[in-house]
C-alpha cells in the first residue's frame, strides 16, 4: 500500500485547522474586502467571513499566494509517496492553473481538476483511502476519480444579484443580463457541472426555484425521489440567511428528498453569489 497524502483548499468548506484534523493538507484562497486581503479558512470561520462579505463594500477573490502553495507542495511531497490536490475548480478560479504549474517541478504531485464541493471532497478521498487499502493500484485511482466527473452536478441559488454583478468574473453582456434580471426581480439559478458553470433557468420566488432545481436534479440522475435516496447523496449548502434556509429545507422535505450533508458555503463563492446564496449539490454513493 503507497501512502497517499491530499490537498484540499478552502472550497472545500473546511478551515484549516479542520483540515489538519482530518490528516490533509490545506491552501487558503484569499478574498479582498475593500482593499484588505483574508485568508479563507485561517483568519475567520466560514460564518464570520460571510457575514464581513455582507457588511463590505468591494469585494473580490484573489489567488493563494503561490509561496504558500509551494510550501505545501514541498511538504506533502517529501512525506507521501503520492500527493493528489483537488482545487477549486478551474471555471470557477485561477488556482487550478497555478498550482499546475507549480506541480511540474514535482514528480509525485497531481493537480486534479473536478466537480467537487464541500463535503464531496472529502467523500471521494475515503473511497480513495479505501480503494488504496484493497490494493488499487495508483493508475486505478486515477481512472476512478476521471470517471466519476460526470456524476456531480450543484445548483447555485442567488439572492442577491449585485453580487454576481460586482463580483468580477461577469462580462458586460451577462452583467446587463443580471441587470434586468434584477430589476424584474426574477431568481436566475446556475448549475456547475462538467468543468463549467451555466444559467439552469429562473423563477420568480424560492418555492418555484427550489422546485425547479429539484426537477432538474431528478433528470440528472434519471432517479424519482425515492431511487434517488439510494443511488445519491443530496448536499445542501447554505448562506447566513436563516429564514432562506429554512424555506428551502422545507420545500426539499415536500418533495421528499433526503438532505445527507448540510454545510455553510465558502466565502470564496459567496464573493459571487452573495452571502445569503445556497447550493444542492448531488454525488453518487459509493
Amino acid at each position: 500500500m503507497k501512502k497517499i497524502g491530499f490537498i484540499l483548499d478552502s472550497f472545500s468548506c473546511l478551515t484549516e485547522t479542520e483540515a489538519n484534523q482530518k490528516n490533509y493538507y490545506f491552501i487558503p484562497l484569499r478574498v479582498d474586502l475593500d482593499d484588505k486581503l483574508y485568508e479563507d479558512g485561517i483568519n475567520f470561520n466560514q460564518k464570520d467571513l460571510l457575514e464581513l462579505i455582507a457588511k463590505s463594500q468591494t469585494y473580490k477573490t484573489s489567488l493563494p499566494k503561490l509561496t504558500t502553495i509551494e510550501a505545501i507542495f514541498q511538504k506533502a511531497s517529501k512525506e507521501n509517496d503520492y500527493v493528489i490536490y483537488f482545487p477549486i475548480n478551474s471555471s470557477l478560479s485561477g488556482t487550478f492553473s497555478a498550482a499546475k504549474t507549480i506541480s511540474q517541478d514535482f514528480n509525485n504531485i497531481y493537480v486534479i481538476d473536478n466537480n467537487f464541493v464541500g463535503i464531496q471532497y472529502e467523500k471521494v478521498i475515503q473511497k480513495i483511502q479505501q480503494m488504496n487499502q484493497n490494493g488499487a493500484n495508483f493508475e486505478e485511482i486515477l481512472n476512478f476519480i476521471n470517471n466519476i466527473q460526470d456524476q456531480f452536478a450543484t445548483y447555485i441559488l442567488p439572492l442577491d444579484l449585485k453580487y454576481a454583478i460586482n463580483g468580477g468574473r461577469v462580462n458586460g453582456i451577462k452583467k446587463f443580463f443580471l441587470l434586468g434580471m434584477s430589476k424584474l426581480k426574477l431568481m436566475p439559478f446556475l448549475r456547475f457541472s462538467n468543468n463549467e458553470v451555466v444559467n439552469a433557468g429562473v423563477g420568480r420566488n424560492i418555492k418555484s426555484v427550489i422546485t425547479q432545481i429539484i426537477e432538474k436534479i431528478l433528470e440528472f440522475t434519471k432517479s424519482t425521489a425515492n431511487e434517488l435516496k439510494d443511488k445519491f447523496d443530496l448536499t445542501f449548502i447554505y448562506g447566513i440567511d436563516n429564514k432562506f434556509n429554512n424555506e428551502v429545507i422545507n420545500i426539499a422535505k415536500e418533495n421528499n428528498l433526503e438532505i445527507i450533508n448540510s454545510q455553510i458555503n465558502s466565502s470564496i463563492i459567496a464573493i459571487h453569489t452573495g452571502p445569503d446564496a445556497l447550493a444542492l449539490s448531488i454525488m453518487p454513493k459509493f
